[in-house]
């Protein structure tokens, strides 16, 4: 009759050739012959996960049994065929029902008596180590639960999958890896220009030794902000710039535009809270130049809400813009400045270091070969000497002449940035006082600088409408007539002052706003549009 050998390690870094050894060893002490033991051994194979490995070898061993001509199981311990309560008791029916002995080694148990009974001592030590797996596990699973609210204190990595690119160091960070990081680096530079799309692109990527690169992955990748440092748990080092990953939005925000169809973008999406039920509104398009705003659930009758404000998309739209340019022209002039210090202080290195290269030239790479034509005229050495002597000197002067040219070079390129930001010129979409920009910029400017949007009713023809921005509330009185202007600025002691706003038009791809005068005809100078920056 042919007996069985179970061993198993959890993981795989664990040791299993002694187990073996042992459990072999127990079966041949025990009047077993060697050629009839047939061996079951798994590394990596997880009895407290039930992982693939675990549940590969258990099958085995029960088609061992089913197979028949099995009258024996053996085990190091009794831990090495399970730790949970349900699969235990299972293979304890299963053995009983095939009349199949098992036999541990540590502690000394048998499962079955000489009249086929199952021995009493293995049931009350079959109870008694699943009551004591089930505490062990309780415990662990405390104390893995501690460990892992510890670690997201100090926002250390709990373990799961690591973000391609990176790798966990020894105080359990996120840093770049040096492999993965700069295919990366990469993926986000060519897609950043343009001419790549997801799937060439993916493609590439793999062949440049990102196995698992597919065109998810890789839109995943590139959308993803951990990749700036940024990851909301953990934390990480960035592996990209804030430029380059907002050009790839950029790229990726036109690709998805079906050639011949523009996107709608209604600024006041998903900004308007309903009062009653707390939703979003939506924009309703019923015709030509109407859209109307209004709750999703009262719209729907099933959802029950009662609230049947609505807000003309048309009306709301100009005066969000409105509110949001300042704060955005606000917002640019804060970071040209800032760009406009970072290069200044680039140029000003840069300088030092062209005065310290000059420097080293005129002194003593000049005097150098000054000095070894003096030793020639005195006849310290000789002319081929001269000749090998002058020709080093001469070749460390081209040499460190060709540095300070690169560098010359580079401080021009930064001087012309540096004027190029004095003159604002981030402001090209800007069109005289009329205003035209692509319809995803101006809802990115909006939502950037308007939180949110509460609607009250004042009377059966007027609103109360509060946007909250990222500087304060500001408050206007909406009326419902079909007039021109339908905006007043809100007061206290109800002397609401009228306002007036924009007239929005949309065409191919971009929002117009008009207060007056041609939008194709009137175009701002550089000089008026760093005026107005300053301003």
């Amino acid at each position: 009759m042919k007996s069985i050998l179970i061993c198993r390690t959890s993981t795989s870094r664990q040791e299993i050739d002694n187990q073996i050894k042992e459990t072999k060893d127990f079966a041949l002490a025990d009047g077993k012959r060697e050629e009839d033991l047939i061996l079951l051994a798994k590394h990596g194979a997880s009895a407290i996960k039930i992982d693939k490995a675990y549940q590969e070898n258990m099958e085995r061993v029960y088609r061992e049994i089913e197979a028949g001509g099995v009258d024996c199981v053996y085990a190091w311990a009794l831990d090495r065929i399970g730790r949970n309560e349900v699969v235990m008791m299972q293979f304890k029916e299963f053995l009983v029902k095939h009349g199949v002995q098992l036999k541990i080694k540590n502690p000394a148990l048998v499962l079955l008596n000489s009249d086929g009974t199952v021995n009493s001592g293995m049931e009350i030590a079959f109870t008694l180590y699943i009551t004591l797996a089930k505490q062990e596990m309780e415990q662990k699973k405390a104390r893995f639960e501690r460990t892992r609210k510890a670690k997201l204190g100090k926002r250390q990595w709990t373990g799961g999958k690591v973000l391609y690119g990176y790798m966990v160091d020894e105080n359990n960070h996120l840093i770049p890896n040096p492999q993965t990081a700069p295919l990366v680096q990469e993926a986000f530079a060519l897609y950043a220009t343009g001419e790549w799309g997801i799937a060439g692109l993916s493609e590439r990527m793999r062949h440049r030794g990102w196995p698992k690169c597919s065109r998810k992955v890789l839109s995943y990748v590139l959308s993803n902000r951990s990749y700036l440092g940024e990851h909301k748990v953990f934390d990480c080092s960035a592996i990209i710039d804030e430029e380059t990953f907002s050009a790839c939005r950029k790229v990726a925000s036109k690709k998805s535009l079906r050639i011949g169809h523009s996107k709608q973008h209604w600024l006041a999406s998903k900004l308007i809270t309903c009062p009653d039920c707390g939703w979003h509104f939506t924009a309703w398009e019923e015709t030509h130049n109407k859209a109307l705003f209004r709750c999703p659930r009262h719209a729907m009758k099933e959802r029950g809400c009662p609230n049947d404000l609505t807000m003309n998309a048309y009306k709301i739209d100009p005066i969000l813009f409105d509110i949001s340019l300042p704060l955005e022209m606000r917002r640019l002039s804060e970071q040209t400045n800032v760009n406009k210090d970072v290069l200044l202080a680039k140029l000003n290195d840069l300088n030092k270091e062209l005065d310290s290269r000059q420097t080293e030239y005129d002194k003593r790479v000049k005097k150098a070969v000054d000095r070894i034509n003096d030793l020639y005229a005195e006849g310290v050495i000789d002319k081929e000497e001269w000749r090998e002597r002058r020709a080093a000197a001469v070749a460390k002067a081209d040499n460190l002449k060709a540095k300070i040219e690169k560098l010359q070079l580079e401080a021009d390129r930064l001087q012309r940035q540096i004027d190029s930001v004095a003159v604002g010129g981030r402001f090209e979409n800007i069109f005289g006082y009329n205003i035209a920009m692509s319809a995803e910029d101006v809802s990115q400017m909006v939502h950037r600088h308007i939180l949110n949007i509460a609607l009250k009713r004042l009377s059966d023809r007027e609103n109360l409408v509060t946007v909250q921005t990222t500087l304060g509330d500001e408050k206007f009185v909406y009326t419902t007539l079909k007039r021109s202007n339908n905006w007043r600025r809100w007061s206290a002691d109800g002397n609401h002052t009228p306002l007036s706003v924009p007239v929005m038009e949309k065409k191919e791809g971009y929002v117009m706003f008009r207060t007056g005068g041609n939008i194709d005809k009137f175009e701002l100078t550089e000089e008026q549009i760093a005026s107005l920056v300053t301003e």
